[in-house]
C-alpha cells in the first residue's frame, strides 16, 4: 500500500484548511484543488525589481490552464489563459498576502470563463514558493455534468445545477 502523505490543519478566519506537505504547481492548485484548501505552491512568484523603491517584490505568475469548456463549440478540454492585464504582486515580507479574483478565457471559443478567488501569501524565504487558499470558483469546482445527461433530464436542467453545489 502506498503512503498517506503528511498534513497538517491550519484555521484561517472560521474556515479549518489542511495545508499538504509537497508544493503543487500553481496551475495544479486552480485545477484539481477543491475549495477551503490551503496549498503550498512551488511557482507561485516572480522575483522583480522596482528601481524607483529601491526595493525587490514578488509577482505572482499565472499560468495557462487545461479546464473543460462547456461552449457547444468546445465542448472538451480546452487551453484557458487568464485575462490581460498587470499581474498581482506582493511585497518580499514574509506574511505578506493578497486576496485575488483571477479570471481565465477559454483561448479556443474566447466565451467560455472560469473566475477563482484566492488568497497568496509569501511564506518563504525561497523567492518563487508561497501558499494560496481557494475560497471558491465560478462555474463551481467538479467533473462537468455530461451533455448526455443534460438532453435526458430535458426541462428540469434549470434547477439540476443548482443542486449540485449543496
Amino acid at each position: 500500500m502506498g503512503e498517506i502523505p503528511e498534513s497538517s490543519s491550519k484555521e484561517i478566519g472560521t474556515t479549518e484548511v489542511s495545508q499538504a506537505v509537497e508544493p503543487i504547481s500553481f496551475a495544479e492548485f486552480l485545477e484539481d484543488t477543491p475549495p477551503s484548501q490551503e496549498r503550498v505552491i512551488n511557482d507561485l512568484f516572480a522575483e522583480k525589481y522596482a528601481p524607483a523603491a529601491g526595493r525587490s517584490y514578488r509577482q505572482v505568475q499565472l499560468p495557462a490552464l487545461v479546464l473543460h469548456c462547456s461552449n457547444e463549440r468546445c465542448n472538451g478540454s480546452r487551453t484557458f489563459r487568464r485575462i490581460s492585464g498587470d499581474l498581482p504582486s506582493l511585497p518580499n515580507d514574509l506574511d505578506a498576502q493578497k486576496d485575488l479574483f483571477l479570471t481565465f478565457v477559454c483561448s479556443n471559443c474566447r466565451l467560455s470563463a472560469k473566475t477563482y478567488s484566492v488568497r497568496v501569501m509569501v511564506r518563504s524565504e525561497e523567492v518563487t514558493v508561497g501558499s494560496a487558499v481557494k475560497f471558491g470558483e465560478r462555474p463551481v469546482f467538479g467533473p462537468p455534468t455530461p451533455t448526455r445527461l443534460l438532453k435526458l433530464l430535458g426541462d428540469p436542467t434549470r434547477d439540476f445545477p443548482q443542486g449540485q453545489t449543496l
